[in-house]
């Protein structure tokens, strides 16, 4: 059945990687998971929002996938795939 082999969330976060936000808009997140047998796992991950201090505008976003499968009880491959890029990183003018 399909429900058994994906699962989706979603997440809201108030700051990214600190207990305080230091900005007033949230970080978004979302995972995909498909597990089409029992040897196979892919897993998408995405995580985006506007994290620099005092600033609501420009966002920081990662991409990630990953993934394993299982040949047999002495040998098994994984990957993990991350892409991410940010608008104006720290130290660029503002405007």
């Amino acid at each position: 059945l399909v429900p058994d082999r994906l699962v989706t969330s979603l997440y809201v976060y108030q700051g990214w990687g600190t207990i305080y936000d230091t900005n007033s808009v949230p970080t978004y997140g979302g995972q995909l998971r498909w597990t089409p047998g029992s040897t196979t796992t892919l897993v998408y991950n995405y995580i985006g929002g506007p994290e620099q201090a005092g600033n609501n505008r420009d966002w920081k976003q990662i991409h990630n996938l990953n993934g394993s499968h299982t040949f047999s009880d002495r040998f098994a491959m994984a990957f993990d795939l991350v892409a991410g890029r940010e608008e104006r990183p720290l130290g660029t003018d503002l405007d």
